[in-house]
């Protein structure tokens, strides 16, 4: 094949180089987290809760680009991990607020 083929366009464009080392360093962080049981989607959520202090599930889906239900999801399994603790909102009973833990932290430290 040539760089005048369609195929031969596409593994040469900007956006195709782009998009494959993109998901080349999201093995690589897929790999470094496996040893701590996260994924790229619950460090991401740990990130926005240690470093951003956010703390409603609708911030954090913002923060990381995911919708409702799979915040609800990645939460649900970071508490499962002991990682983060999710409580109703004193001030709003129909809030609620996600923290991390002290597990969390130190993973965060880690």
């Amino acid at each position: 094949m040539t760089d005048e083929t369609p195929t031969g366009r596409l593994h040469s464009s900007v956006g195709f180089k782009l998009q494959r080392t993109a998901r080349v360093f999201e093995k690589c962080i897929e790999l470094s987290l496996r040893h701590s049981g996260l994924s790229r989607v619950n460090w991401c959520i740990l990130l926005a809760l240690h470093e951003h202090n956010l703390t409603s599930p609708s911030e954090i889906s913002d923060f990381v680009g995911i919708d409702r239900t799979a915040t609800s999801r990645a939460l649900r399994q970071l508490e499962e991990l002991g990682t983060i603790k999710r409580s109703i909102d004193p001030s709003d009973r129909r809030m609620t607020q996600v923290k991390l833990t002290k597990r969390g932290v130190e993973l965060m430290a880690y």
